[in-house]
């Protein structure tokens, strides 16, 4: 018996355009998690050690994740097997001096191209799997990728500088010989060191897999890769004056508010919240990483890290009655 597939015709499962604010810079945290799993740490990086902003706590053994750095003044609280913590403190003038000694590179105008520019990355704190891999064409996926979610537009038309000296450098780090761009059908956008494709922005086809059949009319084409997280890591980690990198840009919001906001790397989810006056009561549910692929978080002490874009809140609503349409349905309740 064939099934039939249906996306429910609630708000919460369409992708929201439109938005084109910019961001906001999210507040200055007061502690921060780190990930640390799998990274060694560096000498020195103990318990009760002070730290300061772009200072190197660790490093991974893989070339294309990239080391990790402190986001703030602070001290070390704790240190685990996935986790490190710093609390903030009040910089004295030798701390200050230390941050200012931070060596600063100039991405724009480095000649470093291919394996050579991957290396300096990773010691910049970005992961490169997916920049860098071996394509004959890169498509970059430029739609919002879940319900709710609302970064897109203000990286491809209220931010272009950075977003351009971003693709500037991504075209210097990947092999491919075409780069393509994904936007929603309806946007004008034009680049011209990068081909700009137009597709029908609906969820789910800002699913990469969905968005490569889109583009190129096949499931699984020869000699291409993609790059999803919409363009976030030539957003956040590559501005015109580069240095190490410890800010992530970071979606947040609710089913009444919503905002995009650069926040610290390991700012932790309550803070987040309360400088959005975003209030939880009993009940309600946090996802980290978008609505729908994202993951509930029960502790408002979880941090953003390298990985997930996005944080959302919903309060739970009743159920609608639902009824099954012949032969079969997939389609649920939104509770």
């Amino acid at each position: 018996m064939k099934e039939v597939f249906q996306m429910l015709k609630d708000p919460r499962f369409h992708l929201v355009y439109g938005v084109t604010q910019r961001y906001s810079n999210g507040p200055e945290p007061r502690r921060v998690r780190l990930n640390r799993e799998g990274y060694k740490l560096v000498e020195g990086v103990t318990k009760k050690a002070l730290v300061y902003p772009r200072m190197r706590l660790a490093v991974h053994p893989s070339p294309l994740k990239g080391d990790a750095f402190s986001p703030i003044f602070g001290r070390i609280t704790d240190v685990t097997e996935r986790s490190l913590f710093v609390e903030a403190i009040e910089p004295d003038e030798a701390l200050r001096a230390l941050a200012d000694g931070v060596e600063k590179v100039d991405l724009i105008n480095d000649e470093r191209t291919g394996q050579e520019l991957a290396v300096l990355l990773k010691s910049l704190g970005l992961n490169t799997k997916s920049l860098g891999q071996q394509c004959e064409t890169l498509i970059i996926n430029g739609l919002n990728p879940d319900p709710g979610v609302t970064w897109a537009e203000p990286m491809l038309l209220t931010h272009q500088g950075t977003l351009r000296a971003g693709l500037a450098v991504l075209r210097r780090l990947s092999p491919a010989k075409r780069i393509l761009l994904a936007v929603p059908r309806e946007m004008h956008l034009h680049f011209d060191d990068v081909e700009v494709v137009r597709v029908t922005a609906r969820y789910p086809a800002s699913v990469d897999a969905l968005l490569v059949k889109s583009v190129t009319g096949k499931e699984k084409p020869e000699g291409l890769a993609w790059w999803g997280s919409t363009m976030s890591g030539a957003w956040a980690a590559w501005p015109a004056r580069a240095c190490r990198s410890s800010s992530r840009s970071s979606p947040l919001g609710s089913y009444t508010h919503s905002g995009n906001y650069i926040v610290k790397e390991g700012s932790m989810l309550g803070e987040l919240l309360e400088f959005a006056h975003i209030k939880l009561n009993s009940g309600d549910t946090l996802v980290r990483g978008g609505p729908l692929r994202g993951e509930s978080i029960d502790r408002l002490d979880r941090s953003i890290t390298k990985g997930p874009r996005a944080s959302s809140w919903w309060r739970p609503v009743p159920c609608r009655p639902w009824k099954a349409t012949a032969p079969a349905s997939t389609a649920a309740p939104a509770c």
